[in-house]
């Protein structure tokens, strides 16, 4: 596995086969390009590691051990810290510090900053498997030591106490790496307690790889990123009529009978191959015309899957799903559309997935509410 630790929007260190390379840069494409030459890289899974400073970091303290009343009452704390905040925009998840008080660190982050990065990985064979804080590698790995930690940044760095193997404070300060030479000159721990500072140093970009490898708290990637958005009623007329034309067809063309012909034609041909063994010498009758319709019966049956499709695609939508381009061409299925709500879509995409020879994401772009895609897939195999 490859593990990508971006540390800002122009530095990222990159651990590949245990060793450790870091980059700058104007655009993110280009490095990844250069990574995927440099080694060769056809498909890749991929560790990623975020900055702290991608995230909303706050403590919070639920009064009830009510899961249902904590969660209301942390959603109402976050929409008074976070402007425009709401489930459906960010990714919300909890560290618990200490469970019988239910006292816990909440990390924040945009959904679509981690839905577009990691659509845009993918586009060059880099696959998104987990997404993870560099705060809580670094409290993994000093867990059973008494120390704080004073993590250097590009804009920000944090400061992390760790005590009795639980984190006892955190903050975000206005320090940056050109500030580590003048380090000294502050002063943030009493002189009995030990204070540990990571620059850009191999050995200390290292350090947060190994935390992070050991923790398995909080993963900021859904298992599947959907897909699929919203179809509009609409638009739908046509694909109405293409599956009334697939109605009236099966009532000439039932897959039981196509397939008992199949075999019949395949018996057939069989006995054709033992008796040009049994005879060499004897004329061989012109079956050409049986094997014709043979291919005749098979291009029948993906017409089928044609038709199931659309109809799938439709009996699926609802009213907050909308597609406007469905193409078929060159055995690929071109889909574009636009959708409001990911739940839906990530029941919808885990259907589709199991019929779809290949699938592959053109594009995802956020447009005011709506998000647009467009989505290659292959030809569809339908049991």
């Amino acid at each position: 596995m490859l593990e990508i630790y971006l540390k800002s929007e122009n530095r990222l260190f990159l651990k590949y086969h245990e060793e450790i390379t870091a980059y700058t840069f104007d655009n993110i494409l280009e490095v990844i390009n250069d990574i995927k030459n440099k080694y060769g890289i056809k498909k890749e899974k991929v560790s990623l590691i975020l900055d702290f400073s991608r995230f909303y970091i706050s403590f919070f303290e639920a009064p009830s051990s009510n899961s249902k009343e904590e969660q209301n009452l942390l959603k109402s704390f976050l929409s008074d810290e976070i402007e425009n905040y709401s489930i459906k925009n960010f990714i919300t998840k909890q560290f618990y510090l200490d469970h019988p008080l239910r006292k816990s660190l909440v990390f924040c982050i945009r959904r679509d900053f981690i839905v577009n990065l990691a659509a845009l990985l993918k586009k060059y064979g880099f696959i998104i498997t987990e997404c993870k804080a560099d705060i809580i590698g670094i409290y993994r790995y000093y867990e059973n030591e008494d120390v704080s930690v004073l993590t250097f940044g590009d804009e920000l760095s944090s400061f992390l106490s760790v005590r009795n193997r639980n984190i006892q404070g955190f903050k975000s300060l206005n320090l940056n790496i050109n500030d580590s030479d003048n380090i000294n000159s502050y002063e943030f721990v009493n002189d009995d307690e030990t204070m540990i500072f990571l620059d850009y140093q191999p050995e200390n970009i290292e350090i947060i790889f190994k935390g992070c490898e050991l923790s398995n708290d909080i993963n900021f990637l859904n298992t599947r990123i959907p897909i699929f958005k919203n179809i509009k009623m609409k638009n739908i007329f046509p694909y109405f009529l293409i599956i009334l034309i697939c109605i009236l067809l099966n009532l000439f063309l039932s897959t039981n009978e196509l397939e008992k012909k199949n075999d019949e034609i395949k018996n057939e041909v069989e006995t054709i191959q033992q008796s040009f063994l049994a005879a060499k010498n004897e004329n061989i009758p012109d079956y050409s015309k049986d094997l014709n319709e043979l291919k005749e019966i098979i291009q029948n049956m993906k017409y089928q899957n044609h038709y199931k499709f659309l109809k799938f695609l439709i009996e699926e939508s609802n009213t907050d799903t909308g597609f406007s381009k469905i193409i078929y061409e060159n055995n690929f299925w071109t889909i574009e559309g636009d959708s409001l709500k990911f739940k839906n879509i990530e029941k919808f995409e885990i259907k589709l997935a199991r019929y779809a020879q290949n699938i592959e994401l053109i594009f995802i772009k956020s447009r005011s509410k709506l998000l647009t895609f467009q989505y290659k897939i292959g030809d569809i195999i339908w049991n």
